[in-house]
């Protein structure tokens, strides 16, 4: 597999994990307004990771407040397995105001998600969304920049400024869509104009200068073919 192959086959995966992220349609399984929020930030993949830290807070911690420290509000939290046997005992520690957070079982530092124990605390204490710090860019929705060169694979162009704008074109309509999507009637006048543009645009086209093979030709071989072209008939 050559290099170009690669790369293209690595964007192609990538676009398709996009898409699914984009697209993907989840089952709550807490009513708490924190597990939307982390629909709405992380990718699909990392979602359901902290969904189900989400989930077994509730089923497999206890919490007991050990009082304040430091500017620190101190819990234990309790780690029991499934038949309620106490797994593992970690410390919490909350500062409110601030919204810092963190737990001795060190699974953030690991992984990069907050762990269960830190869940039961900040949902106890009624967090609905995760404080910023906590949420690594490299496992969000929007890691990949607006920029990106998706459009590039798509029509192998070289001119960065028009890479840009096809980019910029995309996501204006992507972002439409998301915002209509849910609205059958919005969606559907969406639908309407997108259909007016695209007409306009084919009649604007039509009636330019339209590209010959000649044109072609001078643009590969970056020659200019004369208008008028003489041909001596040599003398036989």
């Amino acid at each position: 597999m050559n290099y170009d192959t690669a790369i293209k086959k690595q964007r192609y995966g990538q676009r398709e994990l996009y898409r699914k992220t984009k697209g993907a349609n989840y089952s709550w399984r807490s009513p708490r307004m924190i597990e939307q929020h982390v629909a709405k930030v992380y990718s699909s993949k990392v979602f359901f990771k902290v969904q189900k830290e989400i989930y077994k807070r509730g089923w497999f911690c206890e919490v007991k407040d050990l009082g304040e420290g430091d500017g620190w509000e101190n819990f234990k939290v309790i780690h029991k397995n499934q038949k309620n046997e106490v797994k593992a005992t970690y410390k919490v520690e909350l500062k409110y105001d601030e919204k810092e957070v963190s737990c001795t079982c060190g699974y953030f530092n690991r992984f990069g998600i907050l762990c269960r124990h830190a869940f039961r605390v900040l949902m106890d204490k009624i967090f609905n969304e995760i404080p910023e710090q906590y949420i690594l860019r490299r496992w969000t929705k929007d890691v990949i920049s607006s920029n990106y060169q998706l459009s590039r694979d798509r029509f192998d162009e070289e001119d960065e400024e028009v890479t840009k704008l096809v980019n910029e074109v995309f996501l204006n309509v992507e972002t439409a869509l998301d915002i209509v999507r849910d609205n059958k009637q919005k969606l559907a006048c969406f639908a309407e104009k997108t259909k007016l543009l695209l007409n306009e645009v084919k009649s604007n086209s039509s009636s330019e200068k339209s590209i010959t093979n000649f044109d072609v030709l001078e643009k590969l071989y970056n020659v200019t073919i004369p208008e008028e072209v003489e041909i001596f008939v040599p003398d036989v």
